[in-house]
């Protein structure tokens, strides 16, 4: 036999929060009742995504340092309330919460400040020596610096299916809101003569703790 009943248990959980290069202070506050059981979940999560409960907060604990967790073991963070009141039946409100901390860097590629990537190379082009040669502007657009960036070029032959990777130089480090030209000038003397597809890419696979990785490359024909 099927009973209707209500439940009086409930959750809230916040979205991620990150990645992180530091972390530092978890805040919420409410209103609810002496009836009311409330507590607040911190939850690490790792970069495969394996959540971990790292503090479990009462209405009392409403600013909580949390410097002391690893911004490399647990790059995100993710807030869970339980909320009860099996007798009155009138839940918590919560106000706000919020989670503080120094966020990992950001760049992205900026043709629109600096691009020059050529169409052609070779002895039948104005590039002597069979030298490809060619740049990109690159941005550091968040408010952390980055250190040197990784910077690889590879050039696709997608008709005889061969593919060459040159790793090239690291560019500066990177402050906030400054810009570093990624050139390059490779003698590609040794490569069949053929229609080729170039990726260049800064900083592959996140080798430096990055926001976001779909800004990082361009591809040209």
């Amino acid at each position: 036999v099927d009973y209707d009943a209500k439940d009086t248990l409930g959750y809230i959980t916040s979205p991620k929060f990150g990645p992180a290069k530091t972390w530092k202070n978890v805040k919420w506050n409410g209103a609810g009742n002496a009836n009311s059981f409330v507590s607040l979940k911190v939850l690490g999560i790792s970069a495969t995504g394996i959540e971990t409960t790292l503090f479990t907060l009462d209405t009392l604990q409403t600013n909580v340092d949390i410097s002391s967790v690893s911004a490399t073991q647990y790059p995100f963070i993710k807030l869970k309330m339980s909320n009860q009141d099996s007798i009155t039946a009138k839940p918590y409100q919560l106000q706000k919460w919020s989670v503080e901390y120094d966020a990992v860097p950001e760049g992205a590629v900026a043709p629109n400040l600096y691009f020059n990537i050529p169409d052609s190379a070779g002895i039948a082009t104005s590039f002597a020596n069979d030298t490809l040669k060619g740049g990109i502007a690159f941005k550091n657009i968040s408010k952390t610096n980055f250190d040197s960036l990784t910077v690889k070029l590879i050039l696709r032959n997608e008709r005889l299916g061969n593919t060459y990777t040159f790793n090239l130089p690291k560019t500066k480090v990177l402050l906030a809101g400054d810009t570093v030209h990624v050139n390059f000038a490779q003698n590609i003397a040794a490569l069949p003569q053929d229609n080729y597809n170039l990726y260049l890419v800064v900083n592959e696979n996140a080798n430096q703790p990055e926001q976001y990785f779909f800004n990082n490359f361009i591809y040209k024909y």
